[in-house]
């Protein structure tokens, strides 16, 4: 199993890892910032046939604001993949330009 990402928010967060026969994991939780009726904690594992499967997930279950999520861990194997995700990324939205150059950042970091 290799780390491939680490991402988080408010709240929660999520590692994406590459198994060894190829497929992708997204193992996270959330909740807990408020008290257990209003934000109760979540544990999740799901399971992708590849990496793009899962960046299809990720960006279509979290639409324009999926850049918001804190870039803190990318594997060099995903660099490219991502770098061209972000790149593309259309920050007009919400004057997201902030969080599209913090992951340009991060992704270029020790490049």
């Amino acid at each position: 199993m290799k780390k491939l990402l680490s991402l988080g928010v408010d709240g929660g967060g999520f590692d994406v890892f590459e198994m060894a026969n190829k497929t992708i994991v997204e193992s996270g939780s959330s909740g807990g910032i408020l008290d257990e009726d209003e934000d109760p904690m979540k544990n999740w594992n799901k399971k992708f046939e590849t990496l793009e499967d899962w960046w299809r997930y990720f960006t279509t279950n979290h639409s324009n604001h999926w850049i918001c999520f804190s870039l803190s861990f990318i594997d060099v194997s995903v660099k490219e993949f991502v770098l061209q995700k972000v790149t593309d990324y259309d920050s007009s939205h919400f004057e997201a330009d902030y969080h599209k150059n913090e992951w340009l950042y991060r992704i270029n970091d020790n490049k």
